[in-house]
Protein backbone atom coordinates (compact mmCIF):
# COMPACT_ATOMS: atom_id res chain seq x y z
CA UNK A 1 0.00 0.00 0.00
CA UNK A 2 2.95 2.36 -0.23
CA UNK A 3 1.86 4.16 -3.47
CA UNK A 4 -1.21 4.97 -2.57
CA UNK A 5 -3.15 6.99 0.36
CA UNK A 6 -6.29 7.12 2.17
CA UNK A 7 -8.28 10.08 2.40
CA UNK A 8 -12.00 11.58 2.77
CA UNK A 9 -13.14 11.86 -0.96
CA UNK A 10 -14.84 15.33 -1.61
CA UNK A 11 -17.48 17.46 -4.11
CA UNK A 12 -14.46 18.20 -5.63
CA UNK A 13 -13.79 14.54 -6.30
CA UNK A 14 -16.76 13.80 -7.86
CA UNK A 15 -15.83 13.85 -11.86
CA UNK A 16 -13.11 11.66 -11.07
CA UNK A 17 -15.39 9.00 -9.45
CA UNK A 18 -18.16 9.42 -11.67
CA UNK A 19 -15.41 8.79 -14.19
CA UNK A 20 -14.80 5.84 -12.21
CA UNK A 21 -18.45 4.47 -12.07
CA UNK A 22 -18.43 4.40 -16.16
CA UNK A 23 -15.97 3.09 -16.63
CA UNK A 24 -16.62 -0.23 -14.56
CA UNK A 25 -20.10 -0.09 -16.53
CA UNK A 26 -22.16 0.90 -13.20
CA UNK A 27 -25.57 3.12 -12.64
CA UNK A 28 -25.70 5.20 -15.34
CA UNK A 29 -28.52 6.83 -14.41
CA UNK A 30 -27.55 9.97 -12.22
CA UNK A 31 -23.72 9.29 -10.93
CA UNK A 32 -23.30 12.42 -9.77
CA UNK A 33 -26.35 12.52 -7.55
CA UNK A 34 -25.90 9.34 -6.01
CA UNK A 35 -22.15 10.18 -4.60
CA UNK A 36 -23.37 13.41 -3.48
CA UNK A 37 -25.95 11.53 -1.67
CA UNK A 38 -23.18 9.91 0.40
CA UNK A 39 -21.33 12.96 0.73
CA UNK A 40 -24.70 13.99 2.43
CA UNK A 41 -25.26 11.40 5.05
CA UNK A 42 -22.46 9.81 6.08
CA UNK A 43 -18.88 12.59 5.01
CA UNK A 44 -16.73 10.47 7.40
CA UNK A 45 -17.29 7.32 5.71
CA UNK A 46 -16.49 8.51 2.02
CA UNK A 47 -13.38 6.87 1.84
CA UNK A 48 -10.47 7.20 -2.31
CA UNK A 49 -7.41 5.78 -2.37
CA UNK A 50 -5.31 7.79 -4.23
CA UNK A 51 -1.84 7.61 -6.22
CA UNK A 52 0.79 9.60 -4.99
CA UNK A 53 0.36 12.02 -8.08
CA UNK A 54 -3.18 12.81 -6.35
CA UNK A 55 -4.99 10.62 -8.69
CA UNK A 56 -8.14 8.90 -7.47
CA UNK A 57 -7.87 5.28 -8.35
CA UNK A 58 -10.25 3.60 -5.99
CA UNK A 59 -13.05 3.94 -3.80
CA UNK A 60 -15.75 3.10 -0.61
CA UNK A 61 -18.70 4.97 0.69
CA UNK A 62 -21.12 3.75 3.50
CA UNK A 63 -24.31 5.03 5.08
CA UNK A 64 -25.56 4.15 8.04
CA UNK A 65 -29.28 4.21 9.40
CA UNK A 66 -30.82 6.58 12.05
CA UNK A 67 -31.00 3.78 14.71
CA UNK A 68 -27.73 2.63 14.27
CA UNK A 69 -28.73 -1.00 13.17
CA UNK A 70 -28.04 -1.35 10.07
CA UNK A 71 -24.48 -0.08 7.64
CA UNK A 72 -24.22 -0.11 3.74
CA UNK A 73 -21.53 -0.25 1.68
CA UNK A 74 -21.56 1.20 -2.10
CA UNK A 75 -19.46 2.77 -4.54
CA UNK A 76 -16.84 0.12 -4.11
CA UNK A 77 -14.78 0.76 -7.10
CA UNK A 78 -11.21 -0.65 -8.19
CA UNK A 79 -10.33 1.22 -11.91
CA UNK A 80 -8.71 -1.43 -13.47
CA UNK A 81 -5.08 -0.65 -13.69
CA UNK A 82 -5.07 -0.91 -9.87
CA UNK A 83 -6.63 -4.10 -9.10
CA UNK A 84 -5.19 -6.96 -7.07
CA UNK A 85 -3.05 -4.80 -5.29
CA UNK A 86 -5.54 -5.22 -2.28
CA UNK A 87 -7.28 -2.23 -2.08
CA UNK A 88 -10.58 -3.34 -2.41
CA UNK A 89 -10.35 -4.72 1.07
CA UNK A 90 -7.94 -2.17 2.40
CA UNK A 91 -10.58 0.25 2.03
CA UNK A 92 -13.59 -1.90 3.06
CA UNK A 93 -11.82 -2.82 6.37
CA UNK A 94 -11.47 0.92 6.76
CA UNK A 95 -14.86 1.83 6.40
CA UNK A 96 -15.70 -1.15 8.27
CA UNK A 97 -13.80 0.49 11.35
CA UNK A 98 -15.42 3.81 10.75
CA UNK A 99 -19.17 2.70 10.62
CA UNK A 100 -18.56 0.33 13.95
CA UNK A 101 -17.29 3.30 15.64
CA UNK A 102 -20.63 5.05 14.78
CA UNK A 103 -22.47 2.17 16.35
CA UNK A 104 -23.47 -0.25 13.50
CA UNK A 105 -24.51 -3.69 14.44
CA UNK A 106 -24.72 -5.13 11.08
CA UNK A 107 -23.06 -4.38 7.38
CA UNK A 108 -24.31 -5.08 4.34
CA UNK A 109 -23.71 -4.40 0.61
CA UNK A 110 -24.40 -5.75 -3.09
CA UNK A 111 -22.01 -8.04 -4.53
CA UNK A 112 -21.22 -8.35 -8.14
CA UNK A 113 -19.92 -11.27 -9.57
CA UNK A 114 -16.00 -10.37 -9.49
CA UNK A 115 -16.15 -8.88 -5.69
CA UNK A 116 -18.11 -11.59 -4.34
CA UNK A 117 -14.91 -13.60 -3.46
CA UNK A 118 -13.04 -10.83 -1.19
CA UNK A 119 -15.85 -9.96 0.51
CA UNK A 120 -16.37 -13.64 0.97
CA UNK A 121 -12.99 -13.63 2.18
CA UNK A 122 -13.51 -10.37 4.81
CA UNK A 123 -16.42 -12.07 6.40
CA UNK A 124 -19.23 -11.29 4.31
CA UNK A 125 -22.20 -14.16 4.83
CA UNK A 126 -24.25 -14.67 1.60
CA UNK A 127 -28.02 -14.59 2.21
CA UNK A 128 -28.77 -15.69 -1.37
CA UNK A 129 -30.66 -12.77 -1.66
CA UNK A 130 -30.26 -12.15 -5.73
CA UNK A 131 -30.96 -8.73 -7.37
CA UNK A 132 -33.45 -9.73 -10.51
CA UNK A 133 -32.94 -7.74 -13.70
CA UNK A 134 -34.64 -4.64 -13.87
CA UNK A 135 -38.51 -4.17 -15.42
CA UNK A 136 -38.70 -1.14 -17.18
CA UNK A 137 -42.23 0.09 -18.49
CA UNK A 138 -42.99 3.29 -21.02
CA UNK A 139 -45.39 5.27 -19.38
CA UNK A 140 -47.56 6.04 -22.36
CA UNK A 141 -48.04 1.89 -22.65
CA UNK A 142 -48.66 0.86 -19.21
CA UNK A 143 -51.82 3.33 -18.87
CA UNK A 144 -53.19 1.68 -21.53
CA UNK A 145 -53.34 -1.51 -19.23
CA UNK A 146 -55.63 0.04 -16.12
CA UNK A 147 -59.20 0.16 -16.55
CA UNK A 148 -61.16 3.91 -16.46
CA UNK A 149 -61.82 3.05 -12.29
CA UNK A 150 -58.60 2.18 -11.21
CA UNK A 151 -57.69 5.77 -12.96
CA UNK A 152 -60.36 7.40 -11.33
CA UNK A 153 -59.27 5.89 -8.44
CA UNK A 154 -55.69 6.82 -8.38
CA UNK A 155 -56.73 10.37 -9.55
CA UNK A 156 -57.63 10.57 -5.57
CA UNK A 157 -54.20 9.32 -4.29
CA UNK A 158 -52.54 11.93 -2.20
CA UNK A 159 -49.14 13.14 -3.89
CA UNK A 160 -46.27 13.04 -1.46
CA UNK A 161 -45.28 16.28 -0.94
CA UNK A 162 -45.90 16.81 3.13
CA UNK A 163 -43.95 16.09 6.53
CA UNK A 164 -46.90 13.74 6.98
CA UNK A 165 -46.85 11.38 4.38
CA UNK A 166 -43.28 11.46 3.97
CA UNK A 167 -43.31 10.24 7.50
CA UNK A 168 -45.74 7.45 7.14
CA UNK A 169 -43.65 6.15 4.35
CA UNK A 170 -40.38 6.09 6.34
CA UNK A 171 -42.74 3.80 9.02
CA UNK A 172 -43.02 1.52 6.46
CA UNK A 173 -39.90 1.27 5.61
CA UNK A 174 -38.64 0.63 8.85
CA UNK A 175 -41.14 -2.25 9.91
CA UNK A 176 -40.12 -4.15 5.86
CA UNK A 177 -36.61 -3.39 6.18
CA UNK A 178 -36.06 -3.80 10.03
CA UNK A 179 -34.17 -0.31 10.59
CA UNK A 180 -34.63 3.13 10.45
CA UNK A 181 -34.04 4.89 6.95
CA UNK A 182 -36.06 8.16 7.49
CA UNK A 183 -33.12 10.18 6.85
CA UNK A 184 -31.76 8.57 3.84
CA UNK A 185 -35.57 8.62 2.83
CA UNK A 186 -35.68 12.50 3.22
CA UNK A 187 -32.41 13.65 2.01
CA UNK A 188 -32.83 11.03 -1.42
CA UNK A 189 -36.39 12.49 -1.63
CA UNK A 190 -35.92 16.12 -1.35
CA UNK A 191 -38.62 17.02 -3.84
CA UNK A 192 -40.15 13.96 -4.34
CA UNK A 193 -42.15 12.57 -7.10
CA UNK A 194 -44.45 9.72 -5.06
CA UNK A 195 -48.03 8.78 -3.82
CA UNK A 196 -49.41 7.47 -0.98
CA UNK A 197 -52.68 5.95 -0.15
CA UNK A 198 -54.12 7.72 3.29
CA UNK A 199 -57.03 4.88 3.97
CA UNK A 200 -54.27 2.42 5.07
CA UNK A 201 -52.81 5.09 7.53
CA UNK A 202 -56.19 5.39 9.10
CA UNK A 203 -57.63 2.21 9.41
CA UNK A 204 -54.04 1.51 11.33
CA UNK A 205 -52.47 -0.46 9.09
CA UNK A 206 -48.74 0.70 7.95
CA UNK A 207 -49.43 3.27 5.05
CA UNK A 208 -48.84 1.81 1.82
CA UNK A 209 -47.10 4.19 -0.71
CA UNK A 210 -44.64 4.68 -3.98
CA UNK A 211 -41.38 6.71 -3.87
CA UNK A 212 -39.15 7.33 -6.92
CA UNK A 213 -36.31 10.13 -8.16
CA UNK A 214 -35.61 11.06 -11.58
CA UNK A 215 -31.90 9.54 -12.72
CA UNK A 216 -30.54 10.84 -16.20
CA UNK A 217 -32.34 8.30 -18.71
CA UNK A 218 -35.55 7.56 -16.70
CA UNK A 219 -37.64 7.40 -13.27
CA UNK A 220 -35.90 4.77 -10.57
CA UNK A 221 -38.82 3.49 -8.77
CA UNK A 222 -38.76 2.38 -4.76
CA UNK A 223 -39.57 2.27 -2.19
CA UNK A 224 -42.53 0.89 -2.88
CA UNK A 225 -45.33 -0.90 0.25
CA UNK A 226 -48.77 -1.96 -0.96
CA UNK A 227 -50.75 -5.03 0.76
CA UNK A 228 -52.64 -6.06 -2.29
CA UNK A 229 -52.42 -6.25 -5.69
CA UNK A 230 -55.21 -3.75 -6.11
CA UNK A 231 -53.22 -1.11 -3.91
CA UNK A 232 -49.95 -1.58 -6.13
CA UNK A 233 -52.02 -1.10 -9.50
CA UNK A 234 -53.11 2.13 -8.01
CA UNK A 235 -49.99 3.64 -7.15
CA UNK A 236 -48.16 2.73 -10.14
CA UNK A 237 -51.58 4.20 -12.29
CA UNK A 238 -51.30 7.18 -9.77
CA UNK A 239 -47.50 7.50 -11.36
CA UNK A 240 -48.59 6.88 -14.87
CA UNK A 241 -51.06 9.50 -14.48
CA UNK A 242 -48.64 12.47 -12.98
CA UNK A 243 -45.16 11.70 -14.59
CA UNK A 244 -43.94 14.64 -16.31
CA UNK A 245 -43.75 14.63 -19.98
CA UNK A 246 -39.98 14.85 -19.92
CA UNK A 247 -40.20 11.27 -18.05
CA UNK A 248 -42.77 9.74 -20.16
CA UNK A 249 -40.20 7.97 -21.76
CA UNK A 250 -40.23 5.04 -19.07
CA UNK A 251 -39.21 4.06 -15.51
CA UNK A 252 -37.48 1.14 -13.93
CA UNK A 253 -37.75 -1.07 -10.88
CA UNK A 254 -35.48 -3.78 -9.20
CA UNK A 255 -37.45 -6.49 -7.68
CA UNK A 256 -35.07 -8.56 -5.50
CA UNK A 257 -35.52 -12.36 -5.93
CA UNK A 258 -36.84 -11.88 -2.23
CA UNK A 259 -39.91 -10.29 -3.10
CA UNK A 260 -42.93 -12.42 -3.95
CA UNK A 261 -43.04 -13.51 -7.63
CA UNK A 262 -46.39 -12.24 -8.06
CA UNK A 263 -45.69 -8.32 -7.57
CA UNK A 264 -43.29 -9.01 -10.24
CA UNK A 265 -45.84 -10.29 -12.56
CA UNK A 266 -48.31 -7.18 -11.32
CA UNK A 267 -46.08 -4.96 -13.40
CA UNK A 268 -45.41 -7.44 -15.97
CA UNK A 269 -48.74 -7.67 -16.28
CA UNK A 270 -48.64 -3.77 -16.57
CA UNK A 271 -46.52 -3.53 -19.69
CA UNK A 272 -43.33 -3.78 -17.59
CA UNK A 273 -40.23 -5.54 -19.49
CA UNK A 274 -38.00 -6.97 -18.24
CA UNK A 275 -34.35 -6.18 -19.14
CA UNK A 276 -31.59 -7.96 -18.96
CA UNK A 277 -28.59 -6.93 -16.31
CA UNK A 278 -25.80 -8.20 -13.80
CA UNK A 279 -26.55 -10.49 -11.13
CA UNK A 280 -25.89 -8.71 -7.77
CA UNK A 281 -25.91 -10.52 -4.61
CA UNK A 282 -26.84 -8.53 -0.95
CA UNK A 283 -23.89 -9.78 1.27
CA UNK A 284 -24.09 -8.93 5.52
CA UNK A 285 -21.12 -8.17 7.28
CA UNK A 286 -22.54 -9.15 11.16
CA UNK A 287 -20.23 -6.90 13.64
CA UNK A 288 -21.66 -9.38 16.60
CA UNK A 289 -23.35 -12.64 16.61
CA UNK A 290 -26.71 -10.93 17.20
CA UNK A 291 -25.94 -8.76 13.82
CA UNK A 292 -28.60 -10.86 11.93
CA UNK A 293 -31.74 -11.34 13.24
CA UNK A 294 -35.04 -13.64 10.88
CA UNK A 295 -38.23 -11.50 11.23
CA UNK A 296 -41.17 -12.46 9.71
CA UNK A 297 -42.32 -9.72 7.01
CA UNK A 298 -45.54 -7.92 7.90
CA UNK A 299 -48.43 -8.83 5.47
CA UNK A 300 -47.36 -6.63 2.03
CA UNK A 301 -48.23 -7.43 -0.72
CA UNK A 302 -45.13 -5.77 -2.22
CA UNK A 303 -42.24 -4.57 -0.40
CA UNK A 304 -39.33 -3.31 -3.03
CA UNK A 305 -36.74 -1.68 -0.74
CA UNK A 306 -35.39 0.88 -3.11
CA UNK A 307 -31.89 1.31 -4.91
CA UNK A 308 -29.35 2.69 -3.46
CA UNK A 309 -30.72 3.14 0.29
CA UNK A 310 -28.54 0.30 1.77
Amino acid sequence: MEEYDLRQFNEADIPQIVALLKEVGWNNKAHDRQVRMFLKTNPQCCIGAVTKSGTLVATTAGTISDDRKCGYLALVIVTAAHRRKGLCEVLIRKAHEILISQGTALIGLDASAMGFPIYKRIGYIDPNIVDSPYIAANFATAISHFTGSELDEANAIVLLAGPHERTAIACSDKIAFGADRSTLIKDNYIFPLGFFIPAATESGQCAEGLLCRQGALSLQIGPIFAHSEHSLRLLIAALCLAAPKSLMAGAEVVIPDTAASYSSNTFIDLGFEVKPGPSIRRMLFPVAPSGITTQPLPPFYCAVMGNDLG
